[in-house]
């Protein structure tokens, strides 16, 4: 069984990546997604392919708290299901010299960590570097391949400043920064058959950030411009220090998905046909009884102090 680990911050897109690799590879490994929180709804976007077996680690973070249990899944994955391949999509704040640590416990025999991957938007590369640099620079430092994402509006400058900047941290990862989306079938088949030789970095610490998850469930906004919004207010900090939302809520009869993450968002329709919608707010200091009032206004127009105009909404997903 080889094991990817496909690593990156909260919003970094590794979900999206994952599809994108399964897609263009053509092979059916079995997923191990370990969501922040007790919701999985990135989950949503892989089940979309019925082949697929989806498994979600909703006890705690991999990398510290329940890193037996953890270890213990693995060994139950390759006993029951004995893929040749699985993946394993961290927490957004979990440690991955923590990961790889535990993973290497069982690399014998037929059990064997591809080098690790890790989804990097450098949106936000200074300020997570600054805010959550234990986790942050732990996670560029372990890994072994670092692929740059939402980068097709970026400048080659602001793309070559930030290669400058993760060399900092690692000077032996191979940074991709081009669009992963445009690569060839062989780059996809490489990440999943390259043995991970790297040193461990690590950091005796594990210091989780002071990150908290609030959800809501079946929201009532009465319109699309409500939605923006709260967005847009999300993004001024008026509810807290939220690094992502994520969510889905009916409208004028029409289901509605939205991620929020690195300072944009996206707001785009789903055909998913769950009965029950749900909204997640992940940071520090959020205030959730502000968020519930405006998750479930009724009557009341919703007033967001600063709110001028919409700048834009880009259509397309970030998960």
């Amino acid at each position: 069984m080889k094991i990817l680990v496909v690593s990156g911050f909260l919003g970094a897109g590794k979900t999206t990546f994952i599809s994108h690799l399964i897609n263009r590879s053509g092979l059916k490994p079995v997923i191990l997604e370990n969501e922040y929180g007790d919701d999985s709804l990135d989950s949503k976007v892989l089940k979309k392919d019925k082949d697929l077996e989806i498994l979600e680690f909703m006890e705690g973070c991999v990398c510290c708290s329940k890193k037996d249990t953890f270890v213990n899944s693995l060994l139950a994955i390759h006993a029951s299901l004995t893929p040749e391949y699985l993946i394993v999509e961290p927490s957004g704040v979990g440690k991955l010299s923590n990961i790889i640590e535990n993973i290497n416990k069982i690399t014998f025999g037929d059990i064997e960590l591809l080098n690790p991957v890790l989804i990097l938007s450098i949106n936000q590369l200074d300020n997570y570097l600054k805010e959550y640099p234990d986790i942050y620079i732990d996670q560029i430092k372990n890994a072994g391949i670092i692929i740059l994402s939402k980068i097709e509006n970026e400048s080659i400058e602001n793309i070559n400043q930030a290669k400058e900047k993760i060399s900092r941290y690692n000077k032996n990862a191979r940074i991709i920064d081009s669009p992963y989306q445009y690569a060839d079938k062989s780059f996809f088949e490489q990440l999943m058959n390259h043995k991970n030789e790297a040193e461990l970095i690590k950091d005796d610490t594990c210091k989780v950030a002071n990150i908290k998850q609030e959800s809501f469930l079946n929201p009532n906004l009465k319109n699309i411009n409500q939605l923006i919004s709260l967005l847009e207010a999300t993004l001024r900090d008026q509810f807290g220090k939220i690094v992502r939302a994520k969510g889905e809520l009916i409208i004028n009869n029409e289901r509605i998905r939205f991620d929020l993450a690195d300072n944009q968002y996206a707001i785009i329709s789903t055909d998913n046909d769950d009965s029950e919608c749900k909204c997640v707010f992940i940071g520090e200091n959020i205030n959730r009884n502000l968020l519930s009032n405006y998750l479930n206004i009724t009557n009341k127009k919703i007033d967001i102090i600063g709110f001028n105009k919409i700048n834009s909404i880009r259509q397309e997903s970030y998960y």
